[in-house]
């Protein structure tokens, strides 16, 4: 990404905003409805995206496009339904259900993941206490990433922005990447044939993310397809699926001092 041509940079630029936006997507549309979610989704990112047309997201982001009207109570009992409570045997919706590490390499992993954070002046935690390796959590990080490397390129450089892009590539290598894509598929097993929204979204989420490690030249450190099965519930003081908790969103995450 070291082009002085303004017509690449430009490109870059956009498909920077788009990539923000498909995160900042995702990772709303896979957090615990409420009416927050509903009202970004609807109003805000769903309009862009249609406009764009992507072509790469195929018919999936097309009928998960279409479900942000969903009203929310019935949005609620499908998202209830997947994600029982704060885990779910069948898709949980956390990275170290994924990990086949005993607790202590979970606890590290648990740490990398808000150092990453923290590296970008984030932490996780205020009224909502949501856990840092939630898949909202980590696309909505993403998410922040993405938009930083189009304001780094806009206003900073490409050095700056080379910089935020190799914080996204490990990222994916090292967290997102080993777990979304089987997280993405189990949805799509568990919601197909019930509800389409969420079967749609859990296909893009699968395609989306190894589109992007073959667009970041990510390769995975490892690949974690299944859940295990003997965790204990997490006694973190996350929400439920029952609370009305919304997602550590872009402004919603607390800004380390």
């Amino acid at each position: 990404m070291n082009s002085t041509d303004p017509r690449a940079q430009g490109l870059e630029h956009k498909t920077a905003i788009v990539r923000g936006l498909m995160y900042t997507f995702l990772g709303r549309a896979l957090a615990y409805p409420n009416q927050e979610h509903q009202a970004v989704l609807r109003d805000h990112i769903a309009p862009i995206l249609t406009e764009l047309d992507l072509a790469d997201g195929g018919q999936d982001l097309r009928e998960a496009l279409r479900g942000v009207d969903t009203p929310l109570e019935e949005r609620r009992a499908a998202h209830t339904a997947l994600f029982t409570l704060t885990v779910s045997a069948d898709c949980p919706d956390y990275e170290t259900a994924y990990d086949p590490g005993d607790i202590f390499q979970q606890a590290h992993a648990m740490a990398d993941i808000a150092g990453f954070y923290r590296a970008y002046g984030l932490q996780v935690g205020g009224i909502e206490h949501q856990r840092p390796d939630h898949i909202s959590t980590e696309l909505e990080f993403m998410s922040v990433l993405a938009f930083k490397e189009a304001h780094a390129l806009e206003n900073l450089g490409p050095h700056e922005a080379e910089v935020t892009r190799e914080a996204q590539s490990l990222f994916l290598r090292d967290h997102l990447g080993c777990w979304g894509p089987a997280f993405g598929r189990r949805v799509r097993a568990q919601a197909d044939g019930t509800d389409s929204f969420y079967a749609a979204v859990g296909g893009l989420l699968t395609d989306w993310l190894i589109d992007e490690c073959d667009r970041l030249d990510v390769i995975p450190a490892r690949s974690m397809e299944e859940p295990r099965l003997d965790w204990p519930e997490p006694d973190d003081g996350a929400c439920g699926a029952q609370g009305d908790c919304p997602l550590i969103g872009i402004d919603e995450i607390s800004v380390a001092n």
